[in-house]
């Protein structure tokens, strides 16, 4: 056994369990205060699945009972229906009967008339006077002529079938009944806006917004409404699929109210909640404005909006140049309005992480003041500075970039277009 000597007749173990016998219970006692909380949790979250199974049983009821009553209005559509049809063949039914009614009256009564005639005509021929008969024959002739030819044709030929020309066309219906089904069809949730991602550069707003997590009632499109900047009415600024929207030309150093809702065929969901949004009070305010031309030295470019980041150069001189670096989730663009630019000068674009000195990775333009023709042209090195820039992009969201200005000899003329073409 081992003996401490600030502690005589004392073994090291028991030394060391007075030393840290306190910090275990501490340190337990710690674990314990997480647990519970996870335990404590855990008893609220059970709660909540016994209450969803109580809600899925009051939901399922409700939903068999409006299952039936739909089913039911379907049935009784169809046995009104049915009344409507069985209604026309019994018209049809009557309509067949009181022709052939008719024509058996109407042969009734000739062919009673017809008897009476030959009758009569038997009688005459079996009488003896002559004289007689020949005064009446040639009227009896002209009569029986008469009646013979209001026997002709038609008059023994029924007026009417005993068939019903009338097929039931229900292969629609049955079609249909066949493709009886359920669709999730219910008014959407109302969106989520992302704070995070909704901002104000100048006088422009981007708002982003999304569908509740466990929504799963299909979408068509959304509707983006804006107020006048003075608390009036909402007005519609976008209508569309996109889940983000820029709206540019407010006023500055205004407060706007945002809101969005979302609509399939079945309605139109409730608004999100209000969002309000502070324009900037001037155009300069969110800008950096640096003399032009500058010494080598390396300005951070910060992102204004998840569309832009912007950097202005004022020169020294008379005019001014205007750079705009916009960055969107996989490429960047660099855009440019230049007047009376009198002074050769390069931006370098710097990937995140390279340094000013590492010409690893830049890409850059070499700038010459604009010419005053318009016929001049584009560098034959655009194509090769234009691939190193377009090597840049695939960058992933959020990183900031940087420029780098410096002067340099105006050895390759090159205009910045208003738009940098990308591919």
């Amino acid at each position: 056994m081992w003996l401490v000597p600030d502690h005589p007749g004392k073994p090291v173990e028991e030394v060391d369990t007075e030393y840290l016998l306190p910090k275990a219970r501490s340190q337990l006692s710690q674990a314990l205060n997480g647990l519970s909380d996870r335990a404590k949790e855990a008893k609220e979250f059970l709660v909540q699945l016994r209450n969803m199974v109580q809600q899925i049983q009051e939901n399922s009821v409700e939903f068999e009972a409006c299952l039936v009553a739909q089913c039911d209005a379907l049935i009784d559509a169809l046995n009104r229906r049915k009344a409507q049809l069985l209604s026309r063949v019994n018209k049809e039914h009557e309509h067949k009967l009181k022709v052939v009614r008719d024509q058996i009256s109407h042969c009734t009564v000739k062919l009673r008339q017809t008897t009476g005639l030959m009758e009569y005509c038997l009688e005459v021929i079996k009488e003896n006077d002559p004289s007689g008969f020949l005064q009446i024959s040639d009227a009896l002739i002209r009569r029986v002529h008469l009646t013979e030819d209001q026997w002709g044709k038609g008059t023994l030929t029924p007026r009417m079938t005993t068939d019903f020309d009338l097929n039931l066309d229900n292969a629609p219906l049955l079609q249909s009944i066949h493709q009886l089904d359920f669709v999730q069809m219910k008014v959407p949730a109302p969106p989520i806006l992302q704070l995070e991602e909704c901002c104000t550069h100048n006088n422009s707003a981007t708002l982003s917004w999304k569908q509740p997590p466990l929504s799963t009632v299909q979408v068509e499109g959304y509707i983006l409404e804006l107020d006048d900047g003075n608390g009036g009415q909402f007005r519609e600024v976008y209508v569309g699929k996109e889940t983000m929207c820029t709206v540019d030309g407010l006023h500055f150093n205004s407060t706007y109210s945002a809101r969005v809702k979302a609509f399939n065929k079945s309605g139109v969901s409730p608004y999100s909640k209000t969002l309000v949004l502070q324009t900037s009070e001037d155009t300069q305010s969110e800008e950096q404005t640096l003399p032009f031309p500058v010494p080598l030295e390396r300005s951070q470019l910060r992102r204004m909006s998840p569309f832009s980041s912007t950097l202005n150069l004022q020169p020294s001189f008379s005019g001014r140049s205007y750079f705009e670096l916009r960055s969107s989730a996989h490429q960047l663009s660099l855009h440019s309005s230049l007047q009376s630019l009198n002074s050769a000068g390069a931006v370098l674009l710097i990937p995140p992480g390279e340094g000013a000195c590492s010409p690893v990775g830049f890409s850059f333009l070499t700038l010459h003041p604009l010419s005053p023709s318009p016929s001049s042209r584009l560098s034959p090195h655009l194509d090769a500075k234009r691939r190193q820039i377009h090597a840049l992009a695939g960058v992933t969201d959020k990183q900031e970039w940087f420029l780098l200005l410096c002067p340099t000899p105006a050895d390759v003329l090159f205009s910045l277009p208003h738009a940098f073409p990308w591919e």
